[in-house]
């Protein structure tokens, strides 16, 4: 599970929220891409494409995938591992 806690080595960052990587939240709730798919109207393939690289999502599918696990877009991070990294500890990708 993906899960980055809002607050690094005793120093506070903006806001007290959690962020999330799409495979974060679809491991979180023990989903298979198959069974996310469905629900989101995309194959497996896509799911996993996403997962890799969110990025490039339209709004569309953001908003649909963050009301499909349940939480605020601006608690997702639509991107990379790589870029929830580097968002969480304060630089831009």
């Amino acid at each position: 599970v993906i899960l980055v806690s809002s607050r690094r080595k005793g120093k506070p960052m903006t806001g007290n929220k959690k962020k999330w990587t799409l495979y974060g939240l679809r491991s979180n709730f023990c989903l298979k891409a198959e069974e996310v798919a469905e629900v989101v109207g995309l194959d497996r393939q896509g799911v996993l494409r996403y997962e890799r690289n969110a990025g490039t999502m339209n709004s569309y599918m953001r908003e649909k995938f963050a009301n499909f696990y349940g939480v605020p877009e601006d608690q997702i991070v639509f991107g990379t591992k790589d870029a929830l990294r580097a968002e969480m500890l304060g630089r831009k990708k």
